[in-house]
Order: structure tokens, then C-alpha cells, then sequence
């Protein structure tokens, strides 16, 4: 299922960040080896399939491509 949403934190130095999801407003953790296409950045729009880390249970961004830079 691909999931839309925005990214609203991205330390390009520590290559990780953190999408949020448009429909539900959950905040997702993304790793730069998620990053199919494009450079992520405040504010950018990106498609992503949603998972769980099966170590921790937190919400993760995976197979990430850049849909809309401003």
C-alpha cells in the first residue's frame, strides 16, 4: 500500500529523518537506504510504503521517492 505524506525533519549528515503521513498524521522514521529516487528535504513530498521496525515496533518509510520538491 503506498502512502503519501510530507517530510518534516531530514539530517542529511546522519542520513535519517522522519515523514509525515497526509491521511494519518503518523510520523514515520526513514533511512537514507529507504530513499528510491530524489534528495529528501523539509518540506518535500514523497510516496512511501509504510512497515514496522520488527526490533523496536516504531512506524518506518520504506521504498521512499521524492513526488513534489519546492
Amino acid at each position: 500500500m503506498v502512502h503519501f505524506g510530507a517530510v518534516v525533519r531530514y539530517f542529511d549528515d546522519r542520513g535519517y529523518g522522519f515523514i509525515k503521513g497526509q491521511i494519518d498524521g503518523e510520523y514515520y522514521f526513514v533511512h537514507v537506504s529507504e530513499i528510491q529516487d530524489g534528495t529528501l528535504y523539509r518540506g518535500c513530498q514523497v510516496a512511501f510504503s509504510p512497515d514496522i521496525n520488527k526490533k523496536n515496533g516504531k512506524k518506518i518509510a520504506t521504498n521512499v521517492i521524492v513526488v513534489e520538491s519546492n
